[in-house]
């Protein structure tokens, strides 16, 4: 434990005292044989940032109905040898064959739900000071059809019994993609998972 501890003082000296140092240093020592197992469901983007500082002690499993963003993402992991794995599948309560997908003008806010028009005609975002009506980002661009599989499912057929944490960002879906997680969800130690307290 002493020489444990020794080495932790020196990490410290060396870190900078912006980066989490103790976290890095955990990840590096004593936990340097262990994987976090993530899953992202709604991966458009990339996966979030808090994560990149123990990418190289993380299993990444992303989920984005948008196949050429997978494949964006899937190709860039692969330059950088990371644990990360894309998935083009959406997720939701039960599999279901051509279920409606709503399409809206920002690919990040697309959803298995339609976006409330009326609601969101109301709202106005400020870019860079700007005013711009949030339905010109956010609002329904086309409808059209998707399969649907179940964290279950999916962990079923890939073998895989448990994951540590959960990350939802599904524009609405979040709820029944848990419910048609429930046995890989009793393995998981956090979730981060958007809420919304008005229907949008």
């Amino acid at each position: 434990m002493y020489n444990w501890l020794q080495k932790l003082d020196q990490a410290l000296i060396r870190e900078s005292s912006r980066e989490p140092i103790i976290t890095k240093t955990l990840f590096r020592t004593l936990l340097a044989k262990d994987k976090l197992s993530i899953i992202d469901c709604g991966a458009a983007g990339g996966s979030l940032p808090e994560w990149s500082v123990i990418d190289s002690s993380t299993i990444m499993y992303g989920f984005e109905p948008d196949e050429s963003e997978c494949q964006r993402l899937n190709d860039l992991v692969q330059s950088t040898g990371k644990n990360h794995y894309y998935y083009p599948q959406a997720l939701a309560g039960t599999a279901q064959k051509g279920r409606k997908f709503y399409i809206t003008n920002h690919p990040q806010s697309c959803s298995l739900y339609m976006p409330n028009q009326k609601l969101i005609e109301r709202w106005r975002q400020y870019p860079g000071s700007i005013p711009q009506k949030t339905v010109d980002n956010v609002g329904l661009k086309r409808i059209t059809a998707v399969d649907t599989s179940t964290l279950d499912l999916w962990a079923q057929k890939n073998s895989i019994q448990e994951i540590d944490f959960i990350k939802m960002d599904v524009q609405g879906a979040e709820l029944e993609i848990l419910q048609g997680g429930s046995k890989l969800l009793s393995s998981a130690l956090g979730l981060i998972v958007e809420v919304w307290f008005s229907p949008v």
